[in-house]
């Protein structure tokens, strides 16, 4: 951050930069760059992505996230924009946004989740042997990733040699929108919104019992009386595949590099007998390394926010990451307190966009878990690892030396 301070009140962009999310990547954990601007700039411009705001501070941002008429979600929800192909009801403001979400939640909800439990235990003992057997390994390559496209691919009924061409057009977009590349943005939304389209195609051409198949639902289904678009099918096909995958990789591989380099949370959470220990650790997990840091929005009308003033077109970023830190709203927020009461942390989001695929990341997550926790006596860094860039918090190689039981 470039500004020590800014003052009281100033109208449109300064004339110099607050900060840089990107200086924040690699190894360098956000969380003091967060910290000082929520106490001196907690309304931060940066030039990056065309230019946008960062609200940062807890209850700016539960304000903002509520106030769906003044910040918009239709044309903007994420920084960097990833373009492409309008991703419902990520990118929609209600009264759509309502209609799609009522479509969409019989598939996601905790009852509905609670039914893969079997295959997810079954699935991440499968992917663990080879770790336990060998005594380590690289836990992302080896569970954190291909864990959330089996389970994907079960919950869509879409074949499991689809998702490499899924996951390499996924990355593809959200590479080229960090590096600002905007012909290979194009190409790479182009070629996912390709993929997505053959997978409803055939689902189309071979439907399934919409009871348990939520893109055969999409077909039947109707918001204010008319029936979905193709496009509109496409684009929730393309964001549940895409957010229910990257997300859960980084939050399952943040939780396991943080327990790599605590032995002695490891052992607290293997020795307890308490079985809702591990449920309430994956909650202070998400807090303290949200997978996602940053939701977009788009300012409608002018507004004033800590002495900054937005006005209609601006692009806001709702930093999550540095809500989550706030010491306003989490007494000691830096510490991990696995049993920390109440724990209302914004890693799924915030009001009407929170992440309708909380309950299987959370599933997925505290039983792989449980499963590493039980099956090893200890396990930890075996190298570095290597991180994402902003605005994703998560490890694309987690090296572990394994110590199985």
């Amino acid at each position: 951050m470039e500004n020590d301070r800014i003052s009281a009140f100033e109208d449109g962009p300064p004339a110099t930069p607050d900060w840089d999310p990107l200086a924040s990547n690699g190894e360098t954990d956000p969380a003091a760059l967060y910290a000082r601007l929520r106490t001196e700039c907690p309304v931060a411009y940066s030039e990056r992505y065309g230019g946008f705001w960062s609200l940062t501070r807890y209850d700016d941002i539960a304000r903002a996230a509520l106030d769906t008429e003044t910040f918009s979600s239709a044309t903007l929800a994420t920084i960097p924009p990833l373009g492409g192909p309008r991703r419902i009801p990520l990118e929609s403001d209600p009264p759509e946004h309502t209609s799609i979400r009522r479509i969409l939640q019989p598939y996601f909800n905790p009852a509905a989740v609670q039914v893969l439990e079997p295959g997810i235990r079954r699935h991440v003992t499968e992917l663990l042997a080879p770790l336990l057997q060998v005594g380590g390994g690289d836990a992302v390559s080896a569970l954190t990733h291909p864990l959330p496209i089996r389970v994907l691919c079960e919950l869509l009924h879409v074949p499991l040699a689809a998702f490499p061409e899924i996951e390499r057009w996924s990355r593809a977009v959200v590479g080229a929108a960090v590096r600002e590349d905007q012909n290979a943005l194009r190409e790479a939304n182009e070629g996912f919104a390709a993929c997505v389209r053959g997978i409803v195609a055939e689902r189309r051409s071979e439907p399934l019992d919409p009871a348990v198949n939520v893109i055969s639902a999409l077909f039947a289904a109707t918001i204010e009386g008319r029936p979905l678009s193709e496009a509109e099918i496409v684009g929730i096909t393309r964001l549940i595949l895409s957010a229910g995958h990257s997300t859960t990789t980084d939050g399952l591989g943040n939780a396991l590099l943080r327990l790599a380099r605590d032995a002695d949370l490891q052992d607290r959470l293997r020795a307890t007998p308490d079985p809702g220990l591990v449920r309430s650790a994956v909650e202070e997990f998400l807090r303290l390394d949200a997978p996602i840091q940053s939701r977009g929005r788009t300012v409608t009308r002018e507004v004033e926010i800590a002495g900054r003033h937005l006005r209609a077109g601006d692009r806001v970023s709702l930093v999550v990451g540095s809500a989550n830190r706030d010491s306003a709203a989490f007494a000691d927020p830096d510490s991990c307190e696995v049993q920390r009461r109440p724990n209302r942390h914004m890693a799924f989001g915030y009001g009407i966009h929170r992440c309708i695929g909380e309950h299987l990341a959370r599933i997925e997550m505290r039983i792989a878990l449980e499963e590493v926790l039980a099956r090893t006596r200890s396990f930890r860094l075996n190298g570095p690892a290597a991180r994402r860039p902003w605005p994703q918090l998560g490890v694309s190689r987690l090296p572990l030396a394994i110590d199985p039981r």
